[in-house]
C-alpha cells in the first residue's frame, strides 16, 4: 500500500459480514498501517465472522467512524430492516463503547414513509441514552423506490410528521445542535411537503401487503400510528 494511505471507507452490502473486510485489515496490520481512519456503514447486526472479531482488529487502529443504518427503535426497526434484532444492536454497541471506547458512533437513518413517523424519537433515543453525541447523526432521504420516498405518504401522515420535525428542530436548538443538523431536519420537511403521488400511494399498499405475507409480519399491528393518521 502506498504509506500515505489515510481514510478507508467499507460501504454495504454489509462489510462485517464480508471476509475480504478481516482479510483487508489482515495486510493493513501486516504493513503496520494503523494510523489511518477507518469508516464503516454498518447494520451492527454481528460483530464475528468465522472466528474473527471485529473487536480485536479494531482495538488496533487509532481512528475508526461507524455509521449504523438503523431507521427506528424496536419493533418498528426490525420490520423496516428484516432480520434486524435490536436488543443485539443495543448489546453490539454496548460492547463497543466498553471495548472500543475511541470508536466514533453515529447513526446513518434512511428517511422514507415506513421511517418518517419515528425519526424524532430514534434520535432523541440514542442521544438520551448516551449512545451517540447530538450532532452524530446524517440523514439518508430515500428517492426510490417510489413508493417508499417519504413525499408520497398520506395527507395526514406528513402534518403528523411536520408536527413532529418542527417540535424535534426546538429540541436540537435547545440542545445545542449544530445547524448542519438542524438543516438536515429541516430539509425533510421540504421535501416531504411537495406534492404525492397517488399511484405511488397505492404502490405502497400493494408492496405492504405482499411483503407482510412472505415474512409473515404485520404492518398495521407495528405502524399504528401511520394506519390510524393515514385513515383520517
Amino acid at each position: 500500500f502506498n504509506t500515505e494511505l489515510e481514510e478507508v471507507y467499507f460501504a454495504g452490502g454489509e462489510p462485517l459480514m464480508m471476509e475480504e473486510h478481516y482479510s483487508f485489515l489482515d495486510s493493513l496490520l501486516a504493513k503496520n498501517q494503523t494510523n489511518l481512519h477507518l469508516r464503516y456503514n454498518t447494520n451492527l447486526s454481528a460483530l464475528t465472522l468465522k472466528g474473527k472479531r471485529a473487536l480485536d482488529y479494531w482495538k488496533k487502529f487509532n481512528k475508526i467512524t461507524l455509521a449504523v443504518s438503523i431507521d427506528a427503535i424496536g419493533k418498528k426497526a426490525e420490520y423496516i430492516r428484516s432480520g434486524l434484532k435490536w436488543n443485539k444492536l443495543l448489546e453490539n454497541i454496548e460492547l463497543i463503547k466498553k471495548q472500543c471506547p475511541h470508536i466514533k458512533i453515529q447513526i446513518a437513518p434512511t428517511v422514507s414513509n415506513l421511517s418518517i413517523l419515528s425519526l424524532c424519537d430514534l434520535h432523541q433515543f440514542f442521544v438520551e441514552n448516551s449512545l451517540i453525541k447530538i450532532n452524530d447523526i446524517y440523514l439518508n432521504v430515500l428517492d426510490r423506490p417510489n413508493y417508499y420516498n417519504c413525499k408520497n405518504s398520506p395527507k395526514s401522515v406528513k402534518e403528523k410528521s411536520k408536527q413532529n420535525l418542527i417540535a424535534h428542530i426546538d429540541w436540537l436548538n435547545e440542545n445545542n445542535a449544530s445547524q448542519v443538523v438542524i438543516k438536515e431536519f429541516e430539509a425533510v420537511i421540504d421535501y416531504m411537503m411537495t406534492t404525492a403521488n397517488a399511484t405511488d400511494l397505492k404502490a405502497f399498499v400493494k408492496q405492504t401487503e405482499k411483503l407482510d405475507t412472505i415474512r409473515n409480519e404485520d404492518f398495521n399491528s407495528i405502524f399504528q400510528e401511520f394506519v390510524h393518521l393515514s385513515k383520517t
